[in-house]
C-alpha cells in the first residue's frame, strides 16, 4: 500500500523539484542579470569620468593660466599652486586627480600631476572641499590641521599655510558632477598678508577662474559636436 502510494507519488514530487529548481534557477539568472547591469553601468561610467579628466589635463588654455600664476606668484608669497579635478558621483567625493602646477622654484621635486592622480583622499580632505564649495574660499594652516592625509602632504612638501579656492560643480550625467577647486600655498611660516590674499583673490576671479570655465564650455561644445 505504501509503495503503491509512493511510485504515486513520484511523478507529483519530480515536477515539484522541477519547479523549485526552475525558481532556483531563474532567481540566479536574475541576479546574474542585475550584476551584469550593475558592472556595465559602472564600466560606462568609470570611461565616464577617465575622459573628462583625460581631455582636462590636456586643456587648451594651460599656458595663458600658467602666466597668470607667474604673476601671481611674483606678486605674493604663494610658492605653489595647484588645480585639482574630482568626478565621483553627485555627493560622495573619495579621489581627486590634480591637472594643473605651478612652482615657483621649478626645483621641485614634486610632480603633482603625476603623483596626485586618482587620489583617494579621507574625511578630512573631503570636509575641508565641501567647506571651500560652501564657502567659496578657506585658508589652512598646516600645523592646526589634525592628522591626516592632507596635513601629510603638506608637511612633505613644506606647505606651511594654503588658500583653497572653489571654481565650480558641473553636472556630467545623471549619476555624476565635476567638481573642480585649486590650492594656492606657500612655505612662509608667516602665512599669507592681506596683499598676498589679494593677489589671490585679483588673479583668481578675473582670470583663472573665467578661463578654465571657457576650458570646460569649450569640451562640452566639442563633445557634443562627435
Amino acid at each position: 500500500m505504501i509503495t503503491t502510494i509512493l511510485i504515486a507519488l513520484i511523478p507529483t514530487i519530480g515536477a515539484i523539484y522541477q519547479t523549485i529548481a526552475k525558481n532556483r534557477l531563474d532567481k540566479r539568472n536574475k541576479e546574474l542579470d542585475i550584476e551584469l547591469e550593475r558592472q556595465k553601468i559602472e564600466t560606462q561610467h568609470s570611461a565616464i569620468k577617465y575622459d573628462v579628466v583625460t581631455q582636462l589635463l590636456k586643456f587648451s588654455q594651460y599656458q595663458k593660466i600658467y602666466d597668470t600664476v607667474i604673476k601671481m606668484m611674483n606678486d605674493s608669497n604663494v610658492d605653489r599652486f595647484l588645480i585639482f579635478v574630482a568626478v565621483n558621483g553627485k555627493t560622495e567625493l573619495r579621489k581627486v586627480t590634480c591637472i594643473f602646477q605651478k612652482y615657483k622654484h621649478d626645483d621641485s621635486n614634486v610632480d603633482a600631476v603625476s603623483v596626485y592622480k586618482g587620489l583617494k583622499v579621507d574625511n578630512v580632505y573631503v570636509q575641508y572641499l565641501y567647506d571651500t564649495e560652501k564657502k567659496g574660499a578657506i585658508t589652512l594652516e598646516t600645523e592646526k590641521i589634525e592628522p591626516s592625509l592632507i596635513k601629510d602632504i603638506y608637511e612633505s612638501e613644506g606647505v606651511k599655510w594654503s588658500r583653497w579656492k572653489f571654481i565650480c560643480r558641473l553636472n556630467i550625467d545623471e549619476r555624476n558632477d565635476l567638481i573642480a577647486y585649486c590650492s594656492a600655498a606657500t612655505f612662509n611660516e608667516e602665512g599669507f598678508n592681506n596683499k598676498d590674499l589679494l593677489a589671490i583673490k585679483l588673479n583668481f576671479e578675473s582670470f583663472i577662474k573665467p578661463t578654465f570655465m571657457e576650458t570646460i564650455s569649450e569640451m562640452y561644445n566639442n563633445n557634443n559636436k562627435t
